[in-house]
């Protein structure tokens, strides 16, 4: 075998796993907003409303617009490196998806919603951790509401 054709298929290789792995340094971290719209910086729209919900929990919600079928989903974060819960929405399943955690289960110091959505090749990609006192959020609910891909 050459070392042309090796160089080639090396190359290869290093492209597609660039491609398909995960990107979870690449999302940026920010302060959750308590109300407001979020824009990323390849152009996405996520509206973000706190309201009441259920003492000594933590409600999180996802919905996308109409003419958004992509994968969309969002991870919640409390006390380790693994979700507490998961929320997706794709083709017709367009939410509101919703899951309720224990308060107790977070860890003021390390609790964050990240936000991740299919990119290129439909790359499951984090576009933003929001990171959050949960105290703040004890008996609301987090409804997110993803307006433009």
């Amino acid at each position: 075998m050459s070392n042309m054709f090796r160089l080639t298929i090396a190359s290869a290789c290093l492209a597609v796993a660039a491609l398909t792995a995960p990107s979870a340094t690449a999302e940026q971290r920010q302060i959750m907003p308590e109300n407001g719209t979020y824009n990323s910086p390849d152009g996405d729209s996520i509206d973000v409303v706190v309201r009441h919900g259920r003492r000594d929990s933590i409600r999180v919600c996802l919905a996308v617009a109409g003419n958004i079928t992509w994968w969309k989903s969002v991870e919640i974060y409390g006390n380790t490196g693994w979700p507490l819960g998961r929320i997706e929405t794709q083709d017709n399943n367009r939410g509101p998806n919703c899951t309720d955690l224990a308060t107790a289960q977070f860890d003021p110091n390390n609790s964050r919603i990240l936000l991740l959505k299919a990119k290129g090749f439909g790359a499951h990609t984090g576009i933003v951790s929001f990171v959050f006192r949960p105290s703040d959020y004890d008996g609301r609910s987090i409804n997110l509401m993803w307006n433009k891909d």
